[in-house]
């Protein structure tokens, strides 16, 4: 390749790495980046059956590879993470992530390799096949397994929906991903179990899920990483329960030590700060020394978010009227 084309190459890689994380988990830009790949690529096989190549062409597919690069290399860093938090029980440091990483691109490298590459000894080959056979099946059991081994073990132990005080933590008429639920492969179990992580872009505005009073702010850190400290909003309930926000940017908290917050009142705005591999909320109820069963009144059925799938904050006839999208209740008056 030539120089222009490496560039080309390195520069969408690394816009993709740097600004498209959200994009990765929003169902409506992976299918326009597709459809858009489909075209570009049809196109440029016609232009070459024809024996003309367009320098525009070109570049574009030269981008959306790199684009399509870039992602992978998100995905592949936080599949390290993750492979790091297992292997040293959610306690891994930069020297494990490092290694983890390593292994992790030796591993897929090989892979690659032997799936792209007809082999020519027999033995070779049936193992080739073999491989893509057992990757194949073993995506299908994998994906099975997940929603069947992850996620809410007994929906007895959580509070009635229409019941609860609390609503999801952002502005109404939005949809956001929850990235992980309870229960989840990564860091919500044990004393975390009953925590939900919810995709937002950094500077989102996170509004109070219920109304308290602030006990704590903490927004003085910055940057993230395996070990890293974060920074956080902490706001005790009428029931004496504490409900924590978490990974707010650095300055980003809204409200002081002592404030009195309203349902739906904006308290912070969203970072990716501290152990965190991508932007967004970690919101969590405390009780006692852990972390407690709760529900969201706003979210259709049961009231318990599923990961990756896309609650909305919703606004009921009745809501309308309100500056927040929120029904004033007893609990929120002072």
């Amino acid at each position: 390749m030539s120089n222009r084309v490496w560039l080309r190459l390195f520069a969408s890689c690394g816009v993709a790495s740097s600004v498209l994380r959200d994009a990765l988990w929003d169902e409506a830009a992976i299918c326009v980046f597709f459809a858009v790949g489909i075209i570009v690529i049809a196109a440029s096989r016609r232009s070459r059956r024809d024996g003309s190549t367009s320098p525009w062409l070109t570049t574009a597919i030269i981008v959306w590879r790199g684009v399509l690069l870039g992602a992978l290399l998100v995905g592949d860093s936080m599949l390290s993470w993750f492979l790091a938090e297992v292997l040293t029980e959610g306690r891994s440091g930069d020297a494990t992530l490092w290694l983890a990483r390593l292994v992790l691109a030796v591993f897929l490298g090989g892979i690659v390799y032997l799936l792209l590459k007809r082999q020519a000894r027999r033995g070779w080959e049936y193992a080739r096949r073999t491989l893509a056979w057992t990757l194949g099946l073993g995506s299908v059991i994998g994906v099975a397994g997940f929603f069947y081994l992850f996620g809410p073990v007994d929906l007895s132990a959580y509070p009635p929906a229409q019941d609860s005080p609390y609503r999801l933590p952002w502005k109404p008429g939005i949809r956001r991903l929850c990235i992980q639920g309870n229960r989840t492969i990564i860091s919500h179990w044990k004393w975390q179990e009953y925590a939900y992580d919810f995709v937002m872009p950094v500077g989102t505005e996170i509004c109070a899920a219920r109304a308290g009073q602030v006990v704590e702010v903490v927004d003085h850190n910055d940057g993230n990483g395996p070990s890293a400290p974060g920074n956080h909003v902490l706001i005790r309930h009428a029931d004496g329960t504490h409900g924590l926000y978490a990974h707010i940017r650095k300055g980003g908290a809204l409200v002081h030590d002592g404030q009195r917050v309203e349902q739906g009142e904006v308290i912070a705005e969203s970072g990716n700060v501290g152990i965190s591999t991508l932007p967004h909320v970690h919101i969590h109820v405390i009780g006692g020394d852990k972390t407690i069963p709760f529900t969201f009144a706003d979210v259709p059925g049961d009231g318990v978010p599923r990961m990756f799938r896309r609650p909305e904050r919703f606004v009921s006839a009745s809501q309308q009227g309100s500056p927040t999208g929120y029904i004033t209740t007893l609990e929120s008056k002072p």
